[in-house]
C-alpha cells in the first residue's frame, strides 16, 4: 500500500493505492479544506487525524506549489543546467528562498524561439519545473518523524498531462471544474506547456440548472489558452454532473473534439456510486504516473534533492576512512605523529568540503568565470524604462555574448532601451534584436531580445 498526499495552498488530501496484477486500485481517500497558506503547517496534524503514520508515501504538489517555465540555457552538463535553471527561476520569483528544479525536454524545441530559425544558436531548450526546497525539506522531515518514508515529490499538473496527452504530437487540453475555479492544462507529448486558472463557481449554476452558462464560460477560457491553436479537449471527471453531456456541449461551442478522460474516470469510482472530486482526480493522476514511472517518467523533485545531499555525504563519509588509515600507519612507524596526522586529515576534509561548496557557488554563477556578473545585470536594470522587466537571459561563453530577454508594454521601448543602455555605458556593444508579442498571466505585452558583447570593442 502506498499513500499519495496532495498539498495545495488551501487543501490537503490523501489517497491510498494498492497495486496488484499490474493494476492500481484506489482503496481509501480523505480531504480537508484549510485556510489559505496553512497546508504545510497542518500536515503533521492531518497525518495524525487520518492515521497515515508508517509506510511509504508520495508527496503531490498542487498548482500553487509549483512553477514552470520554458527556458533556453547555454549548453552544459545536466547538473549545471539544473543549477542555471534554478538561478534563473529564483530571479523571476518574487519571494525569497531557494528552489529545487527538475528539467524535461521541451515539446516545442523544434519550433522557432524568439523568431530564430535555428534553436541551436541560442543553446538548449528545457521545460523547467521548480518548487520551494525549504518547504519540501520541512514536509519530508514531518513525514519521517511520523514514521512515513517519502519516496518522491511529484507535480500534479505534470502527472495530469502525462496521462492526458501521452506521446501525442497534437495539443491536448485537459479541463476541470474545481470548487471555486476552472483549471485548464495544455499538454503535448506528455508535458504540460501552459496552465490557466479562472475563478468560477460552477456548482451554484448547476444547482440552478443554468448549465449552459457553465459550458459557455468553459468554452471562452478554452479559446483564451489555445490562442488559435487546435487541440483535443479532455474533461476531468468529478466536476461535471453529466460528463458526456458537458463534452458534447463544449464540442459544439468550440468546434473541437471533446471527451471525458477515461483512465481517470475509471479510477475515480473508488466506491460504488461514489465519484471522487477533482482534487482527488489529480491525486489519481499522480498515482497512475508514479506506479508506471519507468515509461511515464514524471517530474520528481526528490531526485534532485537526494543528488545534492549525496555529493556532500560522499565527502564526509570518507573522513573516518582517512582517519583509520592514519591510525594504522602511525601504529607501525609514525605513532609520535598521530595527533599531527589526524589534525591534518581533518583539515583536508574541511578544505575539500569548502572547495565543493565554492564550486557549487561558482557553477551557480555561470559556466565560465568570464560570464556575466552582478555589475552586468545592474547596468541592465538601471536602463529599464517604465513598465519593463527582465524576462530571462542566456550566455554564450565562446562568443562572450549575453542574450537578454525583457518584457515591455510598448514595442517602441525596444530601440529606446538599447540606445539608453549604450548611452549610460559608453563602450558597451549592445545590439537590439527585435520583439515579439506575448501574453503573460492574461495580460498582453511584448518581449524584446538584446545581444550584449561582454568583451567587445565599441
Amino acid at each position: 500500500m502506498r499513500t499519495y498526499i496532495y498539498i495545495e495552498k488551501d487543501r490537503i488530501a490523501y489517497l491510498k493505492v494498492r497495486k496488484g496484477g499490474g493494476q492500481a486500485t484506489a482503496k481509501e481517500m480523505g480531504s480537508e479544506r484549510l485556510k489559505v497558506g496553512e497546508a504545510w503547517e497542518e500536515l503533521r496534524d492531518f497525518v495524525r487525524r487520518h492515521g497515515l503514520g508508517k509506510g511509504r508515501a508520495v508527496l503531490v504538489l498542487g498548482d500553487s506549489q509549483v512553477i514552470s517555465e520554458r527556458l533556453c540555457l547555454p549548453k552544459a552538463s545536466g547538473r549545471i543546467l539544473r543549477q542555471m535553471a534554478a538561478r534563473e527561476m529564483e530571479r523571476r520569483r518574487e519571494e525569497e528562498g531557494g528552489l529545487t528544479v527538475q528539467l524535461t525536454e521541451d515539446p516545442l524545441a523544434e519550433e522557432k524561439w524568439n523568431g530564430e530559425e535555428n534553436p541551436e544558436e541560442e543553446g538548449v531548450r528545457r521545460l523547467v519545473w521548480a518548487a520551494d526546497e525549504g518547504r519540501l525539506k520541512e514536509g519530508i522531515e514531518i513525514l519521517r518523524e511520523e514514521g512515513i518514508s517519502c519516496e518522491s515529490v511529484l507535480a500534479a499538473p505534470d502527472c495530469l498531462c502525462l496521462l492526458a496527452s501521452g506521446g501525442s504530437q497534437e495539443y491536448v487540453l485537459t479541463a476541470g471544474l474545481f470548487e471555486n475555479e476552472i483549471r485548464l492544462y495544455l499538454g503535448r507529448k506528455g508535458r504540460c506547456l501552459k496552465r490557466r486558472r479562472s475563478p468560477f463557481r460552477a456548482g451554484v449554476l448547476f444547482r440552478e440548472q443554468m448549465d449552459e452558462l457553465v459550458f459557455e464560460e468553459l468554452a471562452e477560457q478554452t479559446q483564451a489558452i489555445l490562442e488559435g491553436e487546435r487541440a483535443v479537449i479532455r474533461l476531468l471527471p468529478g466536476g461535471f454532473p453529466d460528463g458526456l453531456r458537458a463534452a458534447g456541449a463544449l464540442s459544439s461551442l468550440t468546434g473541437l473534439t471533446c471527451q471525458v478522460e477515461e483512465r481517470l474516470a475509471e479510477l475515480a469510482r473508488w466506491e460504488e456510486e461514489t465519484t471522487a472530486g477533482p482534487e482527488t482526480v489529480l491525486l489519481q493522476a499522480a498515482a497512475l504516473a508514479w506506479e508506471d514511472r519507468r515509461s511515464m517518467r514524471p517530474v520528481n523533485f526528490f531526485a534532485g534533492m537526494k543528488e545534492r545531499r549525496g555529493r556532500l555525504a560522499d565527502i564526509k563519509a570518507m573522513v573516518p576512512v582517512w582517519l583509520a588509515l592514519a591510525v594504522l600507519a602511525a601504529s607501525f612507524a609514525y605513532r609520535e605523529r598521530l595527533d599531527w596526522e589526524t589534525k591534518r586529515i581533518e583539515e583536508q576534509a574541511d578544505l575539500l568540503e569548502y572547495s565543493l561548496n565554492q564550486q557549487k557557488l561558482q557553477e551557480g554563477e555561470g559556466l565560465r568565470p568570464q560570464g556575466p556578473g552582478e555589475e552586468d545585470f545592474k547596468r541592465l536594470r538601471e536602463a529599464l524604462l517604465p513598465g519593463m522587466e527582465m524576462a530571462g537571459f542566456s550566455f554564450d561563453g565562446e562568443a562572450g555574448r549575453l542574450t537578454v530577454h525583457l518584457r515591455m508594454e510598448d514595442r517602441a521601448q525596444g530601440p529606446e532601451y538599447a540606445g539608453r543602455l549604450r548611452e549610460q555605458n559608453p563602450g558597451l556593444v549592445a545590439e537590439y534584436a527585435g520583439w515579439e508579442r506575448e501574453e503573460t498571466e492574461g495580460r498582453e505585452g511584448y518581449r524584446m531580445t538584446i545581444h550584449i558583447d561582454l568583451g567587445g570593442e565599441p
